[in-house]
Formats: structure tokens, C-alpha cells, sequence
């Protein structure tokens, strides 16, 4: 009996260590499996990240435990970002995300069956830096609107191309529009933004294509005064007669008492302007100033612009071969800064001022003391000032034209017998002066403003604008002529302080 009751004694203690035994593997299994939740799901774990920093798009891979086998079933969010980030492989151990673009520096979340984990360290989101991906088109002709794309572009970037500043249309962080500058020397060049001290630029050039020749002003040795950046008749006007340019008809400087002119002759002179000889008082008093001049059937017909700060409407026949003038019929209207050109073999005068009517002169009429009329409706544009206009065929073309109030005067139109005007293609720069002096080559229109040279080629499409000259060391032209020189038509241009050039193409 005693010896059953130890036996019994011994089972229990031994059952007892098994259970304690048990026991212990049981809170042992717990204390290992601790990713285990009450739902019996297995919680993630993020063990590394690589790389730790990167701009918005980059590609991180999460190393670790317990993710989700699918894409759609791991839910990874970086610090400041508003929505899952863009996952693009997905294992057990292994996810790759893309940082999106509105991340911020933080604690990457990971969620997987609703149970979440975040990184122990933080990824470092690094500013975008400025990058030029691409511009559109690659070619075109000076003026061409080109388009940069990119990242982050500064708002106070600058654009050049071969060192010369580009006009910017408009901009922002991934776009800039800009417009290609006007210069000769240009071929193909990248294009280059600045910013601070940053500097990009593209991968590939942009080409400028412009068909035919460049030309320069060739310097010919004769100037009226010496100094170059003086003015002589800087609110004169000219015409040719004879083969011979006649320039001035105004005050040749501010504290004069008479208006007066100089002569050039190719052939007679070719070396220095005549000697100065004073303008008919009557025709031009002291204080004339931008006087229109043509030249029809041999005879010089002049007027308008202003007197003593009045705009006028007198004209009149000058007689260089007399230096005596006679009064004509009055222009309708007082107009200063008119455009004169002569269409098939009739003489027009209109605009200036602000004045939109075109006027005929009939010369011969009224016993030579002509008659006006008005010539058509008015234009269908708010102002042609101190414009000029050339002849091509049985077409003239004028500008620069300011088209309504507000807008840039740089509008180009066509006019005809038939009364009608017509708007071409707008003049590739604005005018920065009062002059736009132009004249005409084998059917086609040479403009020029400030430094740069402008050749028009007329079409059925409102024709096509290209520079011939644009170079920071050209002259600024402010008038110019076409004369015969040995058989040859030779156009010449000068300054304002009479330094004479031949426009020459290279």
C-alpha cells in the first residue's frame, strides 16, 4: 500500500514536470513569435531601406519580413505625403516604391493587413535639382518661339544662346517659352539658362536656318561732323534727285536759326557731303522739323511735319537747282510724322499723327498748284507714325503700324489702288526709334531698325521676315537711299552724324 502510494506520488510529480515543462515551451513560443497578432496574422518587419535620401521619383527598396506577395497588398506611405506611394515590385522580404513628389523628409509606413510598421530611421528627401529635359523645335529662323521643358526651373532664370539674351515669353517651375535672338553671327549653339550661380544646358543645339546671304554696312569714309555720337538734322528728312541725296531741310543743331541741307554725290563728290547751303525760308522756317519728301516725274514735292512744335499742313515744289520753292494746295489735314510713296505713277500722302486717312495728289492740277483727295476709307488701324513705305510691284507695304490702342506697334499691312489694305506678317521687332528707314532689292523690302536690317520677301501667306543684319557693332542707321553708281544700283545708309555707308551683301 505504501509502496502504490509512492509510485502514485512519483507519477504525479512527473506529470507535474511535464506540465511545467510544457508550460514553459508554451511562453517560450509566445516570447518568440511576438510578430504574430490576436488575429493570428504575422506583422511585418522593415529591417533596411536602401538608399537612405533621394529626390521625388527615385526607386528605395524595403528589405525585412512579413510583406505583403501581391502590389496591392502593401500600403506604403513616405513623411508628408498625402496618398499610398506608386509600388512597383512587391515580395515577402523584398518591395521597391517610388518617393512621390510631395514627400518630405521622415519615418517611412509600411501597412500590411491593416497592421502597420514604420522605418527606424528617417529617408531624406533631397529638392529636385534644375534639369533641362527637352525645348521644341530644334531649327527655325531668328525670332523662332522656342520651348524649354524641365524641373524646376528658378523664377529668375535668365536664357542666352551663344552669350545673347533670349526674350522670355513666359515661365514656370517646367516650362519656359522663350524667343530666339536676332544676330548674324549665329549657327548652332545650346541653349544655356542661368540662375544665381547655376548654369545648364541642352543636350542638343538649336540651329538657325535662314536662306541667303547676311550683309554689313560698309563704312565709306565720309561723314558730315566728325563726332559720332553727335546728331546732325537728327529731324530731317532726304530724297534723291538727280543721282544726288539731299538730306536735312531742318535745324542742323539746337541753337541754329535756320534750317539747312547737305548734298552727296557718288560720282561728282564721292568723298565728303557739299558744302551746307540754307533751305527756302519760306518753305522751311528755323524750327521745321520732320518734313516728308518725294520725288515724282523729276520734281521735289515736300511738306507737313512740324512747326515750332505744330503739326502742319503745308506743301510745297522744291527746285534744287533754284534753292527756291512754290507753295501747293495745303494737305487736308495737319499731319506730322505722314508716310509719302508713289503707286503706279500716283502720289500718295497719308497717316502721321494720328490721322488714318490716305490722300491723292494730283500735282498738275489747279494750274500746278495741285489738288488732294481723300483716297478710299480710313485705314483699319489706330496709328502710322513716323513709319515709311516701300514699293513692290503694283503693291506698297508699310509700317511699323500700331493696329489698336494698347497694342505693340509692329503691324505690317499691304495696300493697293483698289483701296484695300491688307495685314501681313508683323514685324519681327518692335522700333525703338523714330525712323524706320527702307528701300527695296530685286522685289524685295529692306526695313531697318535701330542696328539690325530686316528683309521682306512678299507671299499669298503674308510673307516672310529675315535679318541680314544684326550685330552689336553695327551703325545705327537713320536714313538711306538707293543712287546709281558705274551702272550699278548701290544703296547707301548713315548715321545721324552723317557718316555715310554701302549696304553690301557678304
Amino acid at each position: 500500500m505504501i509502496r502504490s502510494m509512492k509510485r502514485g506520488i512519483q507519477t504525479n510529480r512527473f506529470l507535474g514536470v511535464v506540465l511545467a515543462f510544457a508550460a514553459i515551451l508554451s511562453a517560450c513560443s509566445k516570447k518568440k513569435d511576438q510578430t504574430t497578432s490576436e488575429g493570428g496574422t504575422n506583422k511585418p518587419e522593415i529591417a533596411a531601406f536602401n538608399p537612405a535620401r533621394g529626390i521625388p521619383g527615385t526607386v528605395v527598396t524595403i528589405t525585412g519580413n512579413n510583406f505583403g506577395s501581391t502590389i496591392a497588398g502593401n500600403k506604403i506611405r513616405f513623411a508628408g505625403s498625402n496618398a499610398d506611394a506608386e509600388v512597383t515590385s512587391a515580395a515577402s522580404k523584398e518591395i521597391k516604391v517610388k518617393v512621390p513628389a510631395d514627400a518630405t523628409t521622415g519615418k517611412i509606413s509600411l501597412t500590411v493587413e491593416n497592421e502597420s510598421v514604420n522605418t527606424a530611421t528617417d529617408f531624406t528627401v533631397d529638392p529636385i535639382p534644375t534639369s533641362i529635359t527637352s525645348f521644341n523645335p530644334k531649327q527655325g529662323p531668328f525670332g523662332t518661339v522656342v520651348t524649354l521643358t524641365g524641373v524646376n526651373f528658378a523664377t529668375d532664370a535668365r536664357v542666352k544662346i551663344n552669350g545673347l539674351a533670349c526674350t522670355i515669353i513666359r515661365q514656370s517651375a517646367t516650362e519656359i517659352v522663350i524667343e530666339i535672338p536676332v544676330n548674324t553671327t549665329l549657327s548652332a549653339h545650346k541653349i544655356r539658362i542661368e540662375s544665381g550661380t547655376d548654369v545648364m544646358e541642352t543636350a542638343e543645339n538649336f540651329t538657325v536656318t535662314a536662306a541667303g546671304a547676311y550683309a554689313n554696312w560698309e563704312y565709306k569714309n565720309v561723314k558730315l561732323i566728325d563726332q559720332a555720337d553727335a546728331g546732325a538734322f537728327q529731324w530731317g528728312t532726304s530724297f534723291v534727285l538727280d543721282n544726288k541725296i539731299y538730306w536735312g531741310f531742318s535745324k542742323m543743331f539746337f541753337n541754329q536759326t535756320k534750317s539747312e541741307y547737305a548734298v552727296y554725290d557718288p560720282v561728282a563728290q564721292p568723298n565728303f557731303w557739299s558744302t551746307l547751303s540754307d533751305a527756302p525760308a519760306d518753305m522751311v522756317p528755323a524750327d521745321a522739323q520732320n518734313l516728308r519728301a518725294l520725288v515724282f516725274n523729276g520734281k521735289v514735292y515736300m511738306g507737313t511735319g512740324l512747326v515750332n512744335g505744330t503739326r502742319s499742313d503745308k506743301w510745297w515744289e522744291f527746285h534744287p537747282a533754284t534753292n527756291t520753292a512754290t507753295a501747293m494746295k495745303n494737305l487736308p489735314q495737319a499731319v506730322s510724322g505722314a508716310v509719302p510713296f508713289v503707286l503706279n505713277s500716283n502720289i500718295y500722302v497719308g497717316f502721321g499723327s494720328t490721322n488714318q486717312q490716305l490722300y491723292k495728289l494730283d500735282p498738275t492740277a489747279a494750274g500746278g498748284f495741285g489738288t488732294w483727295i481723300i483716297y478710299g476709307n480710313a485705314a483699319p488701324f489706330a496709328e502710322l507714325n513716323t513709319g515709311s513705305a516701300i514699293v513692290i510691284g503694283n503693291r506698297a507695304y508699310m509700317g511699323m503700324v500700331l493696329p489698336a490702342v494698347g497694342q505693340v506697334r509692329k503691324a505690317f499691312y499691304k495696300y493697293s489702288d483698289a483701296q484695300t489694305y491688307e495685314r501681313m506678317t508683323d514685324f519681327p521687332e518692335t522700333s525703338q526709334t523714330t525712323y524706320t528707314p527702307s528701300f527695296t532689292i530685286d522685289n524685295k523690302g529692306y526695313f531697318v531698325i535701330g542696328k539690325n536690317v530686316w528683309e521682306y520677301t512678299p507671299d499669298a501667306n503674308g510673307g516672310s521676315w529675315r535679318a541680314v543684319i544684326a550685330q552689336a557693332n553695327a551703325p545705327v542707321i537713320i536714313q538711306a537711299a538707293v543712287l546709281e553708281v558705274n551702272g550699278q544700283r548701290v544703296v547707301y545708309g548713315w548715321t545721324s552724324s552723317g557718316w555715310l555707308y554701302e549696304f553690301k551683301f557678304n
